[in-house]
This record gives structure tokens, sequence and C-alpha cells, in this order.
């Protein structure tokens, strides 16, 4: 996957944080192993105050993380 894919996902879970979007913010992407073509992936979220974190997860693996903060 390429970072279009990870930022699209990213855009998907900020939908529902309508006041995450009401200015400008800053996504932050670590990548810790691939996520290949076929792997079952998980995208796992959790907000907290004004963060929100994201887990692209193959099984109980944590393969890229994502967050997402104000500016």
């Amino acid at each position: 996957m390429n970072n279009a894919v990870y930022l699209s996902a990213v855009e998907e879970v900020l939908a529902g944080h309508a006041e995450l979007q009401s200015g400008s913010y800053r996504t932050v992407i670590e990548y810790t192993k691939p996520v290949r073509s076929g792997d079952d992936l998980w995208l796992v979220s959790r907000r907290t105050g004004l963060s929100l974190d994201l887990w692209f997860a193959v099984g109980t693996e944590s393969r890229v993380v994502a967050r997402v903060t104000p500016r």
C-alpha cells in the first residue's frame, strides 16, 4: 500500500470527527512493516481529546500507525 491509501483511510475515519476538521490539522504516519495485497487488514481508531490515533493491523500485529492532531 502507498501513502494515498493510508491517507484515504484516515480521511474516512476523520469524517466522523467534524470538530477536528474545523481548522488545519497534521497527520503523521509511521510504518513498521508493509501491508501486502491479500492481507486481512483491520483499521482501529481511538479518539483522545483533540488527537485521533489509527492503527492498521494484520491479525494482532500493528503495521502502520497514524496520528491526527490540530495545528
